[in-house]
Parts: C-alpha cells; sequence; structure tokens
C-alpha cells in the first residue's frame, strides 16, 4: 500500500512539474514545395525560342539541359555536343525573357543553373550561339519553388 502511494505520489509531481513549464509550444513550419518542370522545344539555326512555366512563390530555381538533338526529336535524332545559350527568368509582359541566370550549356543530367525568381511567370530562353547547321530540338528541366 506504502509503495502505491509513494508511486502516486511521485506521478503527481512529475505531472504537475510539467503543467508549470514556461516553454512556448512549437508551431509547425509550413513545408516548402518544390514544383518540377519538364519543357521541350526547338531552335533554328541563329534563332532563340522560349519556353514559360508559372512560378507559385517567391523562391529558388535550378535549371539542367537534359537533352539537345538534330532534327526529329531528342529520342530519334542524334545528340548534339555543341553548346547552345540557355537562360533562366521572368516571363515580361510582351512575351519576351529577363533573364536571371545563363550560360552557354551542354547537355548533362546535372544542374546547371540556379536562380531566384520571383512569383509570377518563369520562362527559359534557348538560343544558338552560331554552332547549329539544322534546327535543334532540346528537353530542359527547372525545378522551383
Amino acid at each position: 500500500m506504502r509503495l502505491t502511494a509513494a508511486i502516486a505520489a511521485i506521478l503527481c509531481a512529475v505531472a504537475v512539474s510539467a503543467c508549470g513549464s514556461s516553454s512556448s509550444p512549437t508551431i509547425p513550419s509550413t513545408p516548402t514545395v518544390t514544383n518540377t518542370e519538364v519543357l521541350s522545344g526547338s531552335v533554328a539555326p541563329g534563332g532563340t525560342t522560349i519556353v514559360t512555366f508559372v512560378v507559385s512563390a517567391n523562391g529558388t530555381a535550378s535549371l539542367t539541359l537534359l537533352a539537345l538533338a538534330s532534327g526529329g526529336g531528342p529520342l530519334f535524332a542524334p545528340a548534339l555536343t555543341t553548346p547552345i545559350n540557355v537562360a533562366i527568368g521572368t516571363l515580361n509582359s510582351d512575351s519576351t525573357c529577363t533573364p536571371v541566370a545563363q550560360a552557354a550549356l551542354t547537355s548533362q543530367l546535372t544542374p546547371q543553373l540556379n536562380a531566384a525568381l520571383v512569383m509570377g511567370n518563369g520562362c527559359v530562353q534557348v538560343t544558338d550561339l552560331g554552332n547549329l547547321t539544322t534546327t535543334a530540338t532540346f528537353t530542359v528541366r527547372v525545378v522551383h519553388t
């Protein structure tokens, strides 16, 4: 009986001390949503092509030029190893693209450009640097928050 009373007293003391805690409750944070866009298009020799996507919140973006091929598309045409200029940025009201980051790229599977984008319409601008002899198709991946 004494043992039961002693255990009950200890449990009450622990419960009361927990109630008197002055620490603030933890507020859960809002999870970051990551969006992945896979965009394709074609660019003619000496030309520029713009493809667009929606940026749902201010945040960061990474771009990867996944494929560049001549003619019929990345699945049926030979891959090109010539660099092309790729830019990521903000789409303007006149449908032009204002680059935030850009570089001469060849295709690979790891991110090649990083940029801070604002909520609204984002864009990828692909431009021939004078190396293309025929229309080329491209595929880019944009991962953004």
